[in-house]
C-alpha cells in the first residue's frame, strides 16, 4: 500500500511535539482492524507433538488392524467359531492400542504448565507448552526484552568542569558529584543553567510508581526522561520549572534541524533553550 506520512495509528504514543488529529476510521477500518482481519484468516496449525501423535496413531492403528486380521485367520484355522474368532481378534487389536498414553501426556504437560506458571508465564493450551520446548530460534526486539529501555545521565560538562551523576533508571535518587567525587550541594551557575536548560527543553514526563510493584517510568522520549531525572536529583522538577518559566513556544526536534528549541518567558524577557546534536548546536554558539 502507499505510505501515508500524514496519518498516525491507534495506540501511537506521541513522544515529542503536538498537533491536532481527526479520526477517520474505527474498528475494522483501522490498521489494527486490518491486521486482525488478516490474522483471523490464518488457519490453526497442529503443534509438533500433535503431528507426532497423529503419525503414531496411524502407525499403531495400521499395525493393530493387520495383526488383528492375522489373528482372525489363525483363529479360523484353529477351528474357532465366528464369535470367538472376532472377540479374539478384537481383543488383540485393543491390546495393541496404548490406552494410557493420553493420560500420561496430559499429566506431563500439566506439570510443565504448572512450572511455567511459577515463572509468571500463562499458557492457555497444553499443546503450546511442547511447541515452546521445540522452538530453536526466537526473533525478538531487543529494547524492553533484553534491555530495560531506560536512559540515564552519567556525566555533565558545564563551565569547563566535568561532573558525575550517580543513580540509574528514572528514579530521582542519586547525586551530582565533582571530579573528586564530592557531592554538589549547591550547584554553580553553569551547572544549574545546563541542567535547567535540559529540563525545560523536553516534552516528556516522569511518572512515579502507582503500585508497590511498579517503578518510575517516563512518558515520552527516554533521553528526555534521563534529563528530567538528572534535574530532579538537584531539586529541579518539571512542574516547578514550568510554573516559574512558562513556555511561550516550542520547536520540536526534527531530523532536518537536529535540535529542539523551547522558548520560555522569564519575567519580561524570553529565552530560547536549545538541545540537540553537537554539530548542529555548537556551530551556532558564540561562547
Amino acid at each position: 500500500e502507499t505510505e501515508l506520512p500524514n496519518l498516525i495509528f491507534m495506540s501511537t504514543t506521541v513522544a515529542r511535539g503536538s498537533g491536532l488529529g481527526v479520526v477517520y476510521g474505527t474498528g475494522l477500518n483501522t490498521q489494527f482492524g486490518h491486521v486482525y482481519s488478516l490474522s483471523s484468516q490464518v488457519k490453526e496449525r497442529l503443534s509438533p507433538l500433535q503431528l507426532e501423535l497423529a503419525t503414531m496413531a496411524k502407525a499403531v492403528s495400521s499395525a493393530a488392524i493387520v495383526i488383528g486380521l492375522i489373528m482372525f485367520a489363525i483363529g479360523h484355522f484353529l477351528g474357532l467359531t465366528l464369535i470367538e474368532n472376532l472377540l479374539f481378534a478384537l481383543g488383540v487389536m485393543v491390546a495393541l492400542v496404548p490406552e494410557g498414553m493420553p493420560a500420561t501426556l496430559t499429566v506431563s504437560l500439566a506439570f510443565g504448565v504448572s512450572f511455567m506458571a511459577k515463572g509468571k508465564v500463562l499458557i492457555k493450551r497444553l499443546s503450546t507448552l511442547e511447541t515452546l520446548g521445540a522452538t530453536t530460534v526466537i526473533c525478538t526486539d531487543k529494547t524492553g526484552t533484553l534491555t530495560r529501555g531506560q536512559m540515564t545521565m552519567v556525566e555533565v560538562y558545564a563551565g569547563a568542569k566535568r561532573y558525575h551523576v550517580t543513580g540509574t533508571g528514572y528514579k530521582p535518587t542519586g547525586n551530582i558529584e565533582d571530579a573528586d567525587g564530592k557531592k554538589i550541594s549547591i550547584p554553580d551557575d553553569s551547572l544549574l543553567e545546563a541542567i535547567k536548560c535540559a529540563a525545560l527543553c523536553t516534552t516528556a514526563r516522569l511518572v512515579p510508581p502507582q503500585k508497590a510493584d511498579e517503578e518510575w517510568h517516563v512518558i515520552g522520549d527516554p533521553t528526555e526522561g534521563a534529563l528530567l531525572t538528572a534535574a530532579a536529583k538537584i531539586g529541579l522538577t518539571a512542574e516547578e520549572l514550568a510554573n516559574k518559566y512558562p513556555r511561550f513556544a516550542l520547536l520540536p526536534f526534527d531530523s532536518g534541524r537536529m535540535r529542539m528549541t523551547s522558548i520560555n518567558k522569564i519575567g519580561d524577557s524570553y529565552i530560547a533553550y536549545v538541545k540537540g546534536a553537537p554539530t548542529s548546536v555548537i556551530e551556532r554558539c558564540t561562547h
